[in-house]
This record gives structure tokens, sequence and C-alpha cells, in this order.
């Protein structure tokens, strides 16, 4: 009956939100502690080696014994770092949910024809050519029960009821907003045209290279968050042959890159930063293109300072769309501005900020749109 770890919050008595994000955690453990190493050197946060537990053998379905790993230390011990864009408050399933929505409609409609002798049945507009037979949901749901064991023997007897309710759930959950998030944990909010500021006052050229790279990094993920998770920075490819200035993963729920995800290959949103005094030109194209894949993804970003002509250079990267080595949006600092304000504007408004219209709008073009 169960095929995910997560359904057992239906089913099995004692098993609720905590006891499956320790099991998570566990199991995912060595995926948590590469995230942690990779986010304490991008912010510099003091690491220490210790041990951290059992590790998860996904290849033999056995435990390794307890390794130590580079971890920042708390008062408790070691701090294993989550991706936000896991983070969650409930589990996707719930119990309620499923017996309302998947398993009481199910007698509910045994009841109906059953008619009037049903106990739970009863008949509105009597008398009248619009009269209509209604089931008491409540007095019903009393009678059936709700429990895990009695969800156990609801599903037995309707095993349907549970392959809808996991199509239902394979919609892609939106990750946490900022705002979600901030208010849960009692965080403060982050300042994007603080961001933006930083990114600013690096001065143009090859010695600002790093502090530009890290900057960008910093402005994007707090931009992107909801939509573009599990940072990486200098990622490298084929053994380290080649690497990648920042790449993200695509776990967008809605919205632009929701869109791209069902359309184009876009698992994978690689991101190169060029801290150039003049405008990029094809090397520049090149390089990013050729981080770019059918498997890995076909979407990448190339961010510089300035783009004077702008007509030019998109000319050039709808050339390369064209000719399939992948489609490159290039953004300068004004265009970071106005990703920027258009994101706020439309928290400002309670639209969906994730939507990204200038980004829509550049990969139409890429696409001769």
């Amino acid at each position: 009956m169960v095929l995910d770890l997560e359904e057992t919050a239906l089913f099995v008595e004692g098993i609720g939100t905590d006891i499956l994000s320790d099991i998570t955690t566990c199991l995912i453990r060595e995926h948590l502690l590469r995230y942690t190493k990779l986010q304490s050197n991008f912010h510099g946060i003091p690491t220490e080696s210790q041990f951290v537990g059992p590790i998860w053998n996904s290849t033999t379905h056995t435990w390794d014994a307890s390794v130590a790993a580079e971890v920042p230390r708390g008062p408790d011990g070691p701090l294993v770092l989550v991706p936000r864009a896991i983070v969650r408050f409930h589990p996707t399933l719930d119990k309620e949910k499923y017996f309302t929505g998947y398993i009481r409609p199910k007698y509910e409609q045994l009841e109906l024809a059953k008619g009037l002798s049903s106990e739970f049945v009863y008949l509105i507009h009597e008398g009248k050519r619009n009269q209509q037979l209604r089931v008491s949901k409540t007095e019903l749901g009393d009678h059936l029960g709700s429990t895990k064991s009695k969800l156990v023997d609801h599903t037995d007897r309707f095993p349907d009821a549970l392959d809808s309710y996991r199509e239902h759930v394979k919609l892609p959950a939106v990750p946490l907003t900022d705002t979600d998030l901030q208010s849960r944990v009692g965080d403060t909010p982050v300042d994007l045209g603080e961001l933006l500021d930083a990114i600013g006052a690096i001065a143009p050229g090859a010695a600002g290279a790093t502090s530009y790279h890290r900057a960008v990094a910093a402005l994007l993920s707090s931009l992107f968050s909801s939509c573009l998770g599990n940072q990486g920075i200098e990622t490298k490819l084929h053994g380290g042959l080649k690497r990648i200035d920042i790449t993200y993963d695509n776990v967008a729920g809605d919205g632009f890159f929701r869109w791209l995800s069902l359309h184009f290959s876009a698992a994978i949103v690689p991101i190169e930063c060029k801290n150039y005094t003049g405008d990029p030109s094809n090397p520049e194209l090149d390089q990013i293109a050729m981080r770019l894949s059918p498997s890995r993804g076909q979407l990448g970003f190339l961010i510089t300072r300035n783009i004077s002509d702008k007509p030019r250079f998109r000319a050039r990267c709808h050339a390369a769309a064209s000719d399939n080595h992948g489609y490159i949006i290039a953004l300068d600092d004004e265009d970071l501005r106005s990703l920027v304000a258009d994101y706020q504007a439309a928290q400002a408004s309670e639209e969906n900020p994730r939507e990204f219209a200038l980004l829509r709008t550049m990969f139409g073009r890429l696409l001769g749109l």
C-alpha cells in the first residue's frame, strides 16, 4: 500500500511531522553535509570536524558507520544546514484532506444510492421541482471514522482513492516565500535593495571578480528563492575540467521557471558572472553555451556589469539558440535593477512575483517571438 515515506503519516500510528523530518534528515544526511560545506564556505561560517552520525548507502541499502564532517558547531552540537527549497511547515500529505476529499466521497455515493433508506441521506426542497437528496457529511464522517487504522480499512476497500490522492499531490508545491519563512522563524526580511547596492559598490575589473561573483549569488539566491534552490558555487563539470560560477536546481512550482520546466529542459540553471568594464563578446557567450546540455538544462544566464549594445549581443544569443546551442539570457546591472523593481512591485500589489515578465520577454526573443 505505502509507496512513499511520507505516506506512512497517513496510516502508521506515531508517525507525524517530527518523525518524518528526522527520518528524512537521516536518509539524505550525505547530501545535506555537502550542501552545508558549500554554504559554510560561501558565507564564511566557521566549521570543525565533528561526528555527524551514520550515512545511508542507497546502493547497498545499509547504513555506513558514523563519519566525521566539517560542519558548524552550535550550542547543542553539530549544525547541518538544509536548503530552503525543501523546507516545509507541514507534510505534503494530510490525512484529513485524504479522508474528506478522497475516502468519504466514495461512501457518500454508496449512501446516495440507497436513497432515503440511508440514515445519512435527507431530502431538501421536498415537494418542489428542484428537490434533491443530500448526504450529511459530518454524521457520515463521524460514523466511518478517520483514524489511521480506519484509513487503512477504507483504503483497502477503495484503493483507487489513494491513487487519486497521489496524482493530486504530484503537482509541484511552491517553496516557502521569504515572507512565510521569516514570519515563522522571526527573521528580518531580506533587503534586495541592499544586495543590489553591494553589487554596484564593486568596481568593474579583474580585481573585483570574486566579490562580484559572490554578490551576484547573494542577490539571485534571494530574488529567485521560491523558484531556484540548492545553490552551488563553482560547480565542477566533467571531473573538474570545467566549472560553473553558480548553479541552481529548478524547484519552481509556478511562475516563469515552472513554465520553463514544462516546455524545455531546465533541471539545472547555470550562471556565469563577468565583472567586465566593457561588453561581453563571443567567447563569453560560447563559455556559458558549453555549460548547457539536454540533460542538465538548456537555459543559462550571463550576468555582467554593462551591455552597451544590447540589441547586438541579444542577436548573438538568438543566433546561438537558433543553432541549438541553448538559450542564454544576458543581464547587466540595469536589468538586475529592473528585475528587483518588478518583483517588489508585484509583492506590493499582491500579484505573483515569480512571473518575472522581463525574463519571459527575453526568453521569447530567443524563440523569435
